[in-house]
């Protein structure tokens, strides 16, 4: 199994090859599995998550999803063992209940315009970085 470090490079050797995400090439998305397997590996736990929240999710607190290794049949609510493209956006090694509250919290906001807004998203993937997340990239 390849390291995070390793995944880390691919997607970078992806981004620049291809001048971002490309429909052309999308070996980004099993980079991006590949990067939820092995901070599930590297740190015992990997949860998954959103930042843009859309239809009845919006409805109800958002939680963020622990990605397991075991039967679908054995899964309980919020974890998954598989990621289809574009699910979700990002992959943390722990749970952190102050990141799904800065989720919460914008998605429940008042849309006032994107420059409040941007400051919200930019609080959150700091709060996704600081903790050791990955941002998942999708084509």
């Amino acid at each position: 199994m390849e390291t995070l470090k390793e995944l880390n490079k691919e997607t970078n050797d992806y981004l620049i090859a291809n001048e971002g995400t490309s429909e052309f090439d999308m070996s980004i998305n099993d980079i991006s599995r590949k990067t939820v397997a092995a901070m599930k590996n590297e740190s015992g736990t990997c949860f998954v998550g959103k930042i843009n929240l859309y239809g009845e999710e919006r409805k109800k607190e958002y939680k963020l999803v622990e990605y397991v290794n075991k039967p679908h049949i054995d899964l309980k609510e919020n974890e998954c063992n598989f990621l289809y493209n574009f699910e979700y956006s990002f992959c943390i090694p722990c749970y952190d209940a102050e990141l799904e509250k800065m989720i919460n919290e914008r998605d429940k906001a008042e849309y006032t315009g994107t420059q409040e807004d941007s400051v919200r998203v930019t609080a959150i993937i700091d709060r996704i970085y600081a903790i050791g997340g990955k941002y998942l990239f999708w084509a």
